[in-house]
């Protein structure tokens, strides 16, 4: 078995244990995180180009987001899926700097699933302002 079909079969665990908010980073193992990481690095020009578990994540998120609705399917225009993809991946790379302890963030600011995939979220953290300003000046290349 290669390694996507390996990280799929740990999302599907993932979600069949935690459900859909086990997508969000602050409830993804380490192991996840990681493999979700090195997935947008890769995306950003690095050796292997695949994403299968990132758009894996952003469709269940965006399903999730409709499964109250009576239609099912889902209907996204590229550059709205392009920022959701993009959006997860801050909320992503924010979840490993917090977890370093680089910043804080309230349980208050944390992503949820009504406002993870929003461009327009608010993002309030503390914490050492060097790495903050070092975390903006990546984020902004």
């Amino acid at each position: 078995m290669n390694s996507k079909n390996i990280h799929i079969d740990l999302l599907n665990t993932h979600i069949s244990e935690y459900g859909i908010e086990g997508l969000l980073p602050q409830n993804l193992s380490t192991t996840l995180l990681k493999i979700i990481s090195t997935e947008f690095d890769n995306l950003q020009g690095k050796e292997d180009k695949s994403a299968t578990v990132i758009l894996n994540t952003i469709l269940l998120l965006t399903k999730g987001e409709l499964s109250s609705a009576d239609d099912k399917n889902i209907d996204i225009e590229a550059e709205e899926f392009i920022d959701q993809v993009s959006n997860y991946g801050l909320a992503i790379t924010v979840e490993e700097i917090r977890r370093a302890g680089l910043i804080n963030i309230s349980i208050d600011n944390l992503p949820t699933l009504n406002n993870i995939l929003d461009t327009n979220r608010d993002l309030i953290a503390t914490g050492n302002d060097e790495a903050i300003n070092s975390f903006m000046k990546d984020f902004e290349k």
